[in-house]
């Protein structure tokens, strides 16, 4: 029976064709779409030059009332915004992503031109694959603020339980947006490469984590688009002094799970609005070429209980062709703002040209088996720290972990505790290396330092300098420098005495 249907499908397309011929018309005028085997086929130009908009957004329609599958043909898609596209219930495939291919020779490509209309409207159970969006008319300035790729209608929409697999952005302003309340989760996001000038994901109150698996966040395929070409180098060093990749935005907490991405080329790997929150995240990464990994110091919160794990090459501002970055520019890896905290474990650094972790205060820092380098590689003179609390009240845990300055520098420095900031101090079984000082503060808490060594302190340098009405347990350590102050000892039966 499917046999006859389907033969009886073929022949009445035939003889549809063959009218349509006869009759001097274009058979793919006729209609938007075909429809065959239960998926839909637009009718595009895919020629770079013809607005295919209304086309692929009735097919878009047709795919989503069936809830199937909607196959694009390889060539350059035009979408100048003369109408949106809508997925719902809808999974939009292509034949696959040249990930910026100079030559456009191959797979499904979309050149978005329009300035004012988002050209995709996602709200449930939708499906990306096979393609690759690109700006052309952003290539060398990436100033113009096109709306975004992927955005949920706004308040309500939806942007529920969706894939994106195997897909390139190139040069997007903003990549994926939801709106403050609008709702969203259970999105998959594999096999991919993405960039943005502005921010790529700008997300809020995600429910169901967003899951990310085997991505490349980088400008690379931008970069080969254009060759090099120095307008277009201009405009990623630009884009690099404030881009995000997850740009966490007010509205509700988000949740992410994020393993197996590479990075290069990024401002801030984690930007966290005020009132925003990300919490109960998973991050296990190789991330590269950012300023800052995680920064919440404008007023939002990155959750104590969120688990971060992976490796980080020396943080600071990418500079394409050699062009320094001001020293204006150094950044810390960590910068937390009032209430974040930080669980962090088997992870390797090369360190920071600045400071390697800032807190603001309220803070919960756990580190557990990381190594970092080296701090202050700037080497300007200014002070740096491996980490440095500025305001009460923390609680600080450092174990079997690596941390390093820089040989013959008196400004760079391990841990300092503030002046009665930290409710908590419990530092046992690390490393201090080439630091002008490994723990130093006041504090009147009771404190832990417990299996540590200092090794090549630098020249005039000390190891401990704890000072105020706080006391201390102190054992098994080993300083290279003898100490410029300690706290009292805590006794056998836990007093001063």
């Amino acid at each position: 029976m499917k046999t006859r249907l389907l033969s009886l499908f073929v022949l009445i397309a035939a003889e549809t064709t063959s009218l349509a011929s006869a009759s001097g018309a274009d058979p793919s005028q006729t209609a938007a779409f075909h429809e065959a085997n239960s998926y839909i086929y637009p009718h595009l130009a895919a020629d770079g030059v013809t607005s295919d908009d209304v086309a692929l957004a009735e097919a878009a329609r047709a795919c989503s009332a069936a809830g199937t599958r909607l196959v694009l043909p390889a060539g350059r898609i035009h979408l100048t915004g003369t109408a949106q596209i809508r997925l719902n219930h809808c999974a939009m495939i292509g034949v696959g992503a040249p990930a910026g291919d100079s030559s456009g020779s191959y797979g499904t490509t979309f050149l978005l031109t329009s300035t004012t209309v988002a050209p995709f409207i996602l709200e449930t159970g939708w499906q990306i694959s096979g393609i690759n969006f690109f700006w052309p008319d952003n290539v060398s300035s990436g100033e113009i603020r096109y709306p975004p790729l992927f955005n949920d209608g706004g308040k309500s929409r939806g942007f529920k339980h969706g894939i994106i697999d195997s897909i390139v952005i190139v040069n997007a302003y903003d990549g994926i947006t939801t709106a403050p309340f609008g709702g969203s989760g259970d999105v998959k996001i594999s096999n991919s490469t993405m960039w943005a000038y502005h921010h790529l994901f700008n997300l809020t109150n995600t429910g169901d984590s967003w899951a990310l698996s085997n991505n490349r966040f980088t400008p690379g395929p931008l970069l080969n688009t254009c060759s090099f070409e120095s307008r277009c180098v201009r405009a990623i060093n630009s884009a690099n002094l404030h881009n995000a990749l997850f740009h966490i935005t007010a509205g509700s907490g988000v949740t992410l799970v994020v393993n197996n991405t590479e990075t290069f080329s990024w401002r801030y790997g984690i930007l966290i609005d005020a009132d925003a929150q990300l919490g109960a995240s998973i991050f296990d990464v190789a991330w590269d070429g950012m300023g800052t990994l995680i920064d919440s110091s404008s007023g939002g919160r990155y959750a104590y209980q969120n688990n971060f794990t992976g490796s980080m090459s020396r943080c600071g501002i990418v500079a394409y062709q050699n062009q320094p970055a001001p020293d204006s520019l150094v950044t810390p890896c960590f910068n937390l703002g009032v209430g974040s905290g930080l669980f962090i474990h088997d992870f390797r650094t090369d360190g920071s040209l600045g400071s390697w972790l800032l807190g603001a205060g309220g803070n919960t820092v756990y580190m557990n088996n990381v190594r970092i380098d080296s701090v202050g590689a700037a080497n300007d003179g200014n002070d740096y720290y491996v980490l440095k609390l500025g305001a009460p009240t923390n609680q600080l845990y450092v174990q079997n972990s690596t941390l390093s300055g820089r040989q013959s520098d008196s400004h760079v420095h391990g841990i300092d505790i503030g002046t009665n900031t930290v409710a908590r101090l419990v530092v046992q079984d690390s490393a201090f290396r080439f630091l002008n000082d490994s723990i130093r503060g006041t504090t009147n808490a009771t404190i832990q330092i417990t299996g540590n060594s200092s090794i090549l302190t630098n020249d005039g340098g000390v190891s401990l300098d704890l000072r105020g009405t706080g006391k201390m347990v102190s054992v098994g350590n080993l300083w290279d420098v003898v100490p410029a102050a300690v706290l009292p000892p805590i006794g056998p039966n836990g007093s001063g005495n």
